[in-house]
């Protein structure tokens, strides 16, 4: 629905290729469980029908997941590199900003303590797990010039100390390669 709102919504737009000064569009999908939206439609299905709409990848310019179990990312993201990887489909960044996982107690109103990754260093290595994931993946099958951009954060219950505790590891990874 996003995808055909924007097409149709920006003036001279998307069937032009006339975007203008238009910046660079992400859409992620909040996942319930290792391959479905929350909705339990399949993250295979919604991907194959971003293509469908946008199959140059000039709106969307990244996919990925947000608002969903950390714990589940290392597979949602599998299903997006390969996908990625299949022929014909548009290389497109990719978008991580998990949540920490807990759960929420409705009827006391509160999460449950221990039900996630709550902290800041344990969220930012699972992250960062994922990200040397796909990196291998993505090499595996082309090389390491052309591995996408991959935009990282957190979502719920997440904090300003969890962000700080992901720079750290960027950095950390970063001088590794260096």
């Amino acid at each position: 629905a996003i995808l055909n709102v924007l097409r149709n919504e920006i003036p001279g737009g998307f069937r032009t290729g006339c975007f203008g000064d238009m910046p660079s569009t992400w859409l992620t999908f909040s996942c319930s469980d290792k391959e479905h939206l929350n909705d339990g439609s399949l993250l295979t299905d919604a991907l194959t029908k971003v293509d469908e709409l946008d199959p140059e990848a000039k709106l969307l310019r990244a996919i990925g997941v947000n608002c969903c179990n950390l714990k589940n990312v290392k597979a949602l993201t599998e299903v997006i590199v390969e996908h990625i990887l299949e022929p014909g489909v548009p290389t497109r960044d990719i978008v991580l900003y998990p949540n920490s996982g807990e759960e929420w107690d409705a009827h006391n109103e509160t999460w449950l303590e221990g039900t996630g990754t709550t902290a800041p260093d344990d969220f930012a290595q699972g992250v960062m797990a994922t990200v040397r994931n796909i990196q291998k993946r993505i090499q595996q099958q082309r090389g390491s010039a052309k591995v996408p951009s991959i935009i990282i954060g957190g979502c719920c219950r997440t904090t300003p100390e969890t962000t700080a505790a992901i720079r750290r590891c960027i950095d950390t990874m970063q001088g590794q390669t260096e």
